[in-house]
């Protein structure tokens, strides 16, 4: 199935999974966990800066937002500038409403 990502990973800042769904089985939440500990520990290189990630035959694409970073990975060959659009979506949509709804229920009634 060429298209599809294997899992979406929501991580904090120090590389932790705080949450994720596995859609075909074939990356594990450890193995996503350690590609992120590398990545933090290059964090001064600007090759590590990149969205687009590969390691150990599995490709990471992730964006960040504050604190966490929202992350897919694939060990089969999808399309990386859809899927990249998709998590740049879901971090517009997502925690603009998430913020707007935060806003309105701190206002008076």
């Amino acid at each position: 199935m060429a298209g599809a990502a294997s899992a979406l990973f929501l991580l904090d800042i120090k590389g932790r999974v705080l949450v994720w769904r596995d859609y075909l089985g074939d990356v594990s939440a450890v193995q996503a966990e350690r590609f992120f500990t590398k990545l933090i520990e290059k964090e001064g290189d600007p090759r590590s800066q990149e969205p687009v990630a590969y390691d150990n035959g599995v490709t990471y694409l992730f964006v960040q937002h504050s604190n966490v970073y929202l992350m897919t990975a694939s060990r089969q060959n999808y399309n990386a500038a859809s899927l990249l659009l998709f998590l740049h979506r879901v971090v517009d949509v997502s925690f603009m409403l998430y913020l707007i709804s935060s806003l309105l229920s701190a206002l008076p009634l």
